[in-house]
């Protein structure tokens, strides 16, 4: 019997809906053998998924997602990461603290804006919620719940999207740094939904070279967004640079509804082989 995957995931702890145990039960449901958790900028729930997953019988890799310092967004997937790595462990508290600014700022923003909303008000949105840990989604929806939007793409739109008016600029590392991150810490990076920063053959091509030069190991090859055409684009330059292929759906739940669990482009599962070939990998370099 043919088993399925899921290498992109997101908890409660950045800025899915789900807690880390629900995601993993989530998983269960719809047949996984395995996911990744690679919350953004954090690995708090990994060891309560993990926890999960023993218990449910999930196996669950540890993960993270790092933004970093392009122009446009990229993000670098940490997999099969230590999250009690020292190294880490400091890089993600300074982004913890920078991530407060940023909320903070954003709020008191959309506030002089004209927009009544507190700090402790978008808070509440999330469970455990704080300015560290809560993002621009929580702004927006406390927004459409208060009935000054529409929904949440029309706040973004206009207002927290990159470049707009209460828009504060994350913290970003270099391709190179987050990348030196994840391998201190033991894991694999690979680059994140490729199609959302270079659609083009040609610039995807030279983006992969220049990455694979600072050590990236793979590309997330298969992603709910990735036709069949760009994704044999990934794999066939994935095969040529000798780069490893994953694959994730970037399921946040409520907060991106669209999105299954272990589905992507057409509905289509994720073969465990995917995970089976990074694991090999994984394992001769130890």
């Amino acid at each position: 019997m043919e088993k399925f995957i899921d290498l992109h995931t997101h908890s409660i702890a950045s800025d899915g809906t789900m807690t880390p145990s629900e995601v993993v039960a989530e998983a269960k449901r719809v047949g996984l053998c395995a996911i990744a958790l690679t919350d953004h900028d954090t690995t708090a729930g990994l060891s309560e998924a993990k926890r999960a997953g023993l218990k449910c019988g999930i196996e669950v890799i540890g993960g993270i997602e790092i933004n970093a310092d392009y122009d446009g967004e990229m993000h670098i997937l940490g997999l099969f990461i230590d999250e009690k790595n020292a190294d880490l462990s400091a890089v993600i508290d300074e982004m913890k603290s920078f991530r407060a600014v940023r909320n903070e700022t954003m709020i008191h923003s959309l506030y002089k804006m004209g927009f009544p909303i507190t700090n402790e008000e978008v808070c509440a949105l999330k469970k455990g919620g704080n300015l560290f840990n809560i993002g621009r989604i929580h702004m927006a929806r406390l927004l459409v719940e208060k009935g000054l939007f529409k929904n949440v793409q029309e706040v973004f739109r206009d207002y927290l999207g990159t470049g707009c008016p209460a828009y504060y600029a994350k913290q970003r590392f270099s391709p190179k740094d987050c990348i030196s991150f994840i391998h201190k810490a033991g894991g694999l990076a690979f680059l994140a939904h490729p199609i959302l920063i270079v659609p083009e053959e040609d610039k995807l091509r030279a983006l992969l070279i220049s990455l694979k030069n600072v050590g990236l190991d793979g590309v997330e090859c298969v992603y709910s967004s990735h036709p069949p055409a760009y994704q044999n684009l990934c794999e066939t330059i994935c095969h040529e640079l000798s780069l490893l292929e994953s694959g994730g759906s970037d399921f946040h739940a409520d907060n991106k509804p669209h999105i299954k669990m272990g589905r992507v482009f057409n509905d289509t599962p994720i073969p465990y082989k995917i995970l089976q070939n990074i694991k090999d990998f994984h394992d001769n370099l130890l």
